[in-house]
């Protein structure tokens, strides 16, 4: 008798505890979800879900991200996950199951809405919102009820609308849950996010999440090298790597003077000759293609001052100084530089 009254006691601790439930602000990601008695289940996360919760007794919520190296907007992350419902429900079960893609002027943008038979015998209402964070970053929402009931469209209709993001993207993506456990560090440490913005330079690169992470790990080793001077939490090669590649994700995403300033940080960090022009080498990379050919010749100069970045050979043949190279000053920088 005891243990039947402990387990309805911890039963509903778990189901009437989400009234008193908070707001969801996970600080990793940069999200919050706002909604009235939202609770955390205790129940264990498949990859790429960032939170599972319910609300009272009947409704389930799920917040998962997902990325992809081609762009895509709102309607495109819906239709995807469209398609793999339909592959998941089965030939028998499509005509079945009621799917409705809808398109809202307010946030969110795209949702799907469906009703799922479960056991063959409850009709649960489901609804999905994508919200894009970038052009391969997307939040989904997904909260379902276990049967239908009156009002089911409009409680769903809240849980899906709930998810805010802010303006500026703070940087973090699914590659660094896997930099963390090889850096054994936390999962905001400078390091794990300099080896999570590399995973998305080397294999299927995406350089704009990329860049987005790098860009928080060098403002994160900044701001733990002002706490602990004596202890910082890079290297001064790791702090150079973390300008240089957030420079070199810059230029793969196309934004060649954002680049310039990564790389001239670089430079600026810089320990060692090889590190400096190196970085002065990229800058002209960058200042060429837009026509920055003072910016370039400068930089040009500085790296091969005390080096060779590159061989003859591809100094010759890079198609990114190609205007350089037209340019009366080549002459005169190729036998100060580089014929000596």
């Amino acid at each position: 008798m005891r243990r039947r009254a402990l387990t309805w006691l911890i039963t509903a601790m778990l189901f009437c505890g989400a009234a008193r439930g908070e707001d969801v602000v996970d600080r990793t990601w940069g999200f919050s979800y706002k909604l009235a008695g939202v609770g955390k289940a205790f129940d264990v996360s498949r990859p790429g879900v960032l939170f599972s919760g319910h609300v009272g007794a009947r409704m389930r919520i799920e917040i998962a991200v997902h990325e992809s190296a081609q762009p895509r907007t709102g309607e495109q992350w819906r239709d995807a996950v469209r398609a793999e419902l339909l592959g998941e429900l089965g030939a028998n079960a499509k005509n079945k199951t009621k799917i409705r893609d809808v398109v809202v002027k307010t946030r969110p943008r795209a949702v799907l809405l469906y009703v799922k038979n479960h056991l063959g015998v409850f009709a649960q209402p489901h609804g999905r919102a994508f919200y894009p964070r970038n052009k391969h970053q997307c939040f989904e929402v997904h909260a379902w009820l276990d049967d239908a009931a009156p009002g089911s469209d409009k409680r769903i209709a809240r849980a899906l609308a709930a998810l805010h993001l802010p303006r500026i993207e703070p940087g973090y993506g699914l590659r660094c849950v896997r930099a963390s456990m090889k850096t054994r560090q936390p999962t905001l440490h400078p390091k794990t996010l300099l080896t999570g913005g590399l995973y998305y330079l080397v294999r299927d690169p995406i350089p704009d999440i990329a860049a987005a992470i790098l860009r928080r790990a060098a403002k994160a080793a900044s701001e733990s090298k002002n706490a602990d001077a004596k202890n910082p939490a890079l290297t001064a090669e790791e702090r150079w790597q973390v300008h240089f590649h957030h420079g070199r994700a810059l230029a793969l995403g196309q934004h060649p003077r954002e680049a310039i300033e990564a790389y001239g940080r670089a430079a600026r960090v810089a320990t060692n000759p090889r590190q400096r022009r190196t970085a002065q080498y990229e800058i002209a990379r960058c200042a060429a293609p837009i026509q920055e050919l003072d910016q370039a010749f400068a930089a040009l100069y500085a790296a091969f001052k005390d080096g060779m970045p590159a061989t003859k050979g591809e100094l010759s043949q890079d198609p990114a100084l190609a205007l350089c190279r037209k340019d009366p000053r080549w002459e005169k920088f190729w036998h100060a530089r580089v014929a000596k």
